[in-house]
Order: structure tokens, then C-alpha cells, then sequence
């Protein structure tokens, strides 16, 4: 059914991490966080090649060990400032890699994507006439009613939708990138200037399996909900 010759994974996995050390090799539910990722994307058996993208030795060895790909990216493109388009621009032109090839960028930080939403995804991709595929999960609280602080003061960020209604309700939903994966062709990956791109296919996912580790607290929710997952 797929393609998996022009269908290749792309794990972007930098050393550095300012609020949990190391934290893509940091142990989550018993093994490197990082390793969640690889695993999902070895038994989607979509992929002809799986590429772990990084400049630090410990995280390509681990990656080498759980038998896939590495592409050792420069210290340029290993900054706080370093976007992930960017990286993913400079492995495509240095490979290089076919025009028409199927990638997936998958984050390291979101292990509790499935092997059905990898599958999904790749079939919206090809519906929709290979069109940029994010997956996306919805806001708890509106964005309508999000504020910020100056000279020591709440001020509505949207003033206008604010002033009609501070309701949890009624308001039009709005969704944020989870950093499950993203999906489009080489190609299509070199024209754009960020990773998720304009007028993108949304793939929408549910909370339980939208959590992102940043911060701590967030690795303990993963575990849990791992856990839960490992008991269904």
C-alpha cells in the first residue's frame, strides 16, 4: 500500500537542553526518551530509511545501537537558534535527497504518538495531493481569552474577542502543532520557511496523546500516560 522506497523518517535531536539535561536521552517510562520515537517508527515499517539527526556523540551512538540512521549535523545548526527547518534543509541538500521523497519529521520530545496516527497521517498526506500534513491538538482555553502582562497589568491579547465574551465557551477552536510529526515531500520541505508551513493539512490528535516534554512535570505526565497505555 505505501511507497516505503521514497518514504524516509528524519528524527531531529539536538544535545542541548536548558530545562531537562540531556533530555532526549533522559529516561522516560524505563528507556531514552529518544528511543520511543526510533521504536514507532521501526515498527511502522513505512519507512525505507530512518535518519537520527543530532551533534552529540551520546545521542548518535544510542541511535546507531537502536539500529538506524545518523546524520551528524554541524555546530552551526546546533544553537538555541537553530530552527528545525533549518536542519532539515542542510541534510536534504547534503545527502541529497530525491525531490519526490515522502518525509516525516518526527520529534523526539512527543513519545506517546502511535503507529496508527504515523499511518494516518501518511494517508492524508496522499489524499490530499501531498500537501504539507501537522499533526495538531486543541487548545484547553481559548486563545480568545489569553492575556499578557504589562507595566504590571492583565491585557487581552485579542482585545476585540475578549470584550465579547470571557466564557470558556462559544468560541472558535484553535489548534497548536504537538510535535508528533510533519509530513511533506523533500521538496516541498526546501520551499518553506518554517517547519509547519502554510495552508497545512491538519492531522488532530487528542490531548492524552499530545504531551510534549519541555519541563520536568511534563516527563512524569508521559510516564503515566505510558503506563496507562501499557496496561490497555
Amino acid at each position: 500500500m505505501f511507497d516505503s522506497d521514497k518514504c524516509i523518517a528524519i528524527i531531529p535531536a539536538r544535545g542541548g537542553s536548558k530545562r531537562v539535561k540531556d533530555k532526549n536521552i533522559s529516561i522516560v517510562a524505563g528507556r531514552p526518551l529518544i528511543e520511543h520515537t526510533i521504536n514507532i517508527a521501526k515498527e511502522a515499517k513505512l519507512f525505507s530509511q530512518i535518519f537520527v539527526n543530532s551533534e552529540s556523540e551520546k545521542i548518535l551512538n544510542l541511535s546507531l545501537s537502536c539500529g538506524v540512521n545518523i546524520y551528524r549535523r554541524s555546530k552551526d545548526l546546533s544553537t538555541d537558534g537553530s530552527s528545525v527547518i533549518e536542519v532539515v534543509q542542510d541534510m536534504i541538500k547534503s545527502i541529497p535527497i530525491d525531490d519526490d521523497a515522502i518525509i516525516y519529521i518526527l520529534l523526539p520530545t512527543s513519545p506517546l504518538r502511535t503507529l496508527q496516527d504515523l499511518v494516518n497521517m501518511h494517508k492524508e498526506y496522499i489524499k490530499k495531493s501531498n500537501k504539507t500534513v501537522v499533526s495538531v491538538t486543541r487548545f484547553d482555553t481559548p486563545i480568545q481569552l489569553a492575556q499578557f502582562v504589562k507595566n504590571g497589568k492583565l491585557m487581552p491579547v485579542f482585545e476585540e474577542e475578549y470584550s465579547l465574551s470571557t466564557k470558556s465557551t462559544g468560541h472558535t477552536e484553535a489548534y497548536k502543532f504537538n510535535e508528533c510529526a510533519v509530513v511533506n515531500s523533500a521538496k516541498g520541505f526546501m520551499s518553506q520557511n518554517n517547519l509547519i508551513g502554510l495552508n497545512s493539512i491538519p492531522y488532530i490528535m487528542p490531548p492524552e496523546r499530545s504531551i510534549t516534554i519541555d519541563y520536568p512535570y511534563q516527563k512524569y505526565l508521559a510516564e503515566c500516560m505510558l503506563e496507562i497505555n501499557k496496561k490497555k
